[in-house]
């Protein structure tokens, strides 16, 4: 089987993967720089905060950014429908908004102890109701998202490094946050009008799927769980915020590196879905198996990497004060492999295909995998005993998920869904060993020894791919030369 996407596919996940790149890669420029100026402490009380408002965030949305975009795939051959479907969950989200925001004020002028800090991770809320990335996901324009964020970061950028200077700046910090991201979501309708049609307001009726928006949210109440709630409960267990500093440091790391291997996801959910709407499930089943080999392709080098550069990284990219974040990064690294497969079990083939009742069943059996081990593990490791908890919980997740596809439905078969990843580990593993062994050798722990090991540790994996010639390993060369090859004969 030759495992090559096609051309729209691949221009969206290298799309995508710019989008969360940006989103996600904006840390690795500020996080060595906010690390050093507002401390641990600091960088905890944002950390803190934020996870309170993400409640108020979850019950704005509730399941309408999954289910807007899976019905906007749905009408991507009818612009009056999709209009309609666009209205619809606009409606839906400024009235749940709007609820959400009037109990938010409550609490930040009755119960937080900074009630301005409070009211600047509310704008998270007005955010969240104004964003309709969801729209643009669904018709698979991720070109504007991109040059969207890009424009936004690149300012936030500025703002980090000239504004934010010392401890006390940590409310205007926590304001430009919340600010500029509320400017990026309320740029993408200046291009809306490009995509939509004037639709008659009688066919306007924001709430006849809300049982489906319910079904969706109810997964997202339990993911808060093992997402947000980690945070909370640290908070709760200790009296200062270092180890939520700590916390959201690597975890923040980590998931740089997973945003690369979740790209793909977000770009074949509405490819999926117009699949599935179509009612071809042969090629849906082709796009599954592709995915699943992508994620062991892409994840365990990863995964791999960061368990063996993670003592390298700490030293120079935090700063002093950080080094209980080198276990945690490499306790947070499984979650590639974990939040990988469970992106394709759930996110591509459960919620397109309107299983979404099996995906909540796994949802929830997570969440209560991460609330007991958080009661059990927190109170004695701490940070450490969250961040195990959340690895426990995305892997249940995705057991119960691949159970589902492979031993009740039969649309796929484990060997396709896991065992495609034996060459994978292998070689990841053959790569973790040469990191090890420079660092008896070599100092790799500076920005120029972390990136060498990273530089060699890429050269040994995919030769040994190469070695083992592995199908999707073999296509990409083969992809790169007949690219190459045409651009000699243009020349």
């Amino acid at each position: 089987m030759r495992f090559v996407m096609s051309k729209s596919i691949k221009k969206n996940y290298i799309y995508n993967v710019i989008y969360q790149m940006v989103i996600l890669f904006t840390p690795l420029l500020t996080t060595p720089y906010i690390s050093r100026v507002l401390g641990a402490d600091g960088v905890g009380t944002h950390s803190y905060t934020y996870s309170i408002s993400s409640y108020f965030v979850l019950v704005a949305i509730l399941g309408t950014n999954t289910y807007g975009q899976r019905e906007i795939a749905y009408q991507q051959d009818n612009s009056y429908n999709l209009s309609v479907v666009f209205w619809e969950n606009i409606i839906f989200r400024i009235t749940t908004g709007g609820i959400s925001i009037l109990c938010y004020l409550v609490y930040s002028f009755n119960i937080a102890e900074n009630t301005l800090i409070a009211l600047f991770q509310g704008m998270y809320i007005v955010t969240a109701v104004l964003d309709i990335a969801w729209f643009f996901q669904g018709i698979e324009e991720f070109k504007k998202l991109v040059t969207k964020n890009l424009i936004v970061k690149f300012i936030f950028l500025l703002f980090i490094f000239l504004l934010i200077n010392s401890k006390e700046d940590i409310t205007l910090y926590i304001w430009g946050l919340a600010f500029l991201n509320l400017c990026g979501s309320l740029s993408m309708w200046f291009v809306l009008p490009q995509h939509i049609v004037k639709v008659k307001l009688q066919d306007i009726k924001p709430f006849r799927n809300i049982k489906t928006i319910i079904q969706l949210f109810i997964p997202s109440i339990a993911m808060q769980v093992y997402t947000v709630l980690d945070k909370t409960m640290i908070g709760l267990y200790t009296d200062t915020n270092f180890e939520n500093g700590y916390y959201e440091q690597a975890e923040k790391l980590v998931k740089m590196t997973l945003s690369i291997v979740t790209s793909l996801g977000t770009v074949m959910i509405p490819r999926l879905a117009y699949t599935f709407n179509s009612g071809d499930m042969e090629k849906l089943c082709l796009y599954l198996k592709r995915s699943f080999r992508f994620v062991w392709f892409i994840a365990t080098p990863m995964l791999m990497g960061l368990i063996g550069i993670s003592d390298l990284i700490v030293v120079w990219f935090f700063g002093e004060g950080y080094e209980k974040c080198e276990v945690l990064i490499k306790v947070f690294s499984f979650l590639l492999i974990a939040i990988g497969l469970n992106t394709v079990s759930g996110n591509q083939y459960l919620i397109p295909t309107k299983h979404q009742n099996v995906y909540t069943v796994s949802v929830f059996g997570g969440a209560i995998i991460n609330l007991v081990l958080n009661l059990v593990l927190i109170p004695k490791y701490l940070s450490v005993g969250a961040a195990v908890a959340s690895v426990c919980a995305e892997l249940t997740i995705a057991l119960i998920q691949l159970f589902y596809m492979n031993s009740i439905q039969k649309i796929l078969k484990w060997r396709e869904c896991l065992f495609c990843g034996f060459k994978y580990i292998i070689s990841a593993g053959v790569m973790l060993a040469v990191i090890e062994w420079m660092k008896t050798i070599w100092v790799l722990n500076t920005v120029v020894g972390t990136f060498e090991a990273m530089f060699v540790g890429m050269v040994v994996y995919f030769g040994c791919l190469i070695l083992l010639k592995d199908a999707f390993m073999m296509n990409i060369l083969k992809d790169a030369l007949e690219m190459f090859k045409a651009r000699l004969v243009r020349k």
